[in-house]
């Protein structure tokens, strides 16, 4: 199975293993452009996962202190598993 993504010039075919190293490695520079003191939303999916992955790490290796609410169920319980601080939605305004 691959993955496919479309250029200017021409269509281009991925394996699913780039596909996921790609996902991984933005969520990554995404999570170090979190600081301490920010509230952020996690949505879902797949590279939301990753993301979720690096805040934890994050928050135990560094002691990262943030907040963040969740879009979905799924989102919810692995930033629990993670250790992420969360807040409800209607929690502030």
């Amino acid at each position: 199975m691959s993955f496919f993504y479309q250029s200017k010039k021409h269509l281009t075919k991925l394996p699913l293993h780039k596909v996921a190293s790609a996902k991984a490695c933005c969520a990554s520079i995404a999570s170090a452009y979190v600081q301490s003191g920010m509230i952020i939303g996690l949505g879902t999916g797949s590279t939301t996962n990753y993301f979720i992955e690096y805040l934890g790490l994050r928050i135990a290796k560094e002691g990262l202190n943030i907040q963040a609410t969740t879009t979905s169920l799924e989102s919810e319980n692995l930033a629990k598993q993670w250790k992420i601080p969360l807040i409800k939605e209607n929690s502030f305004s």
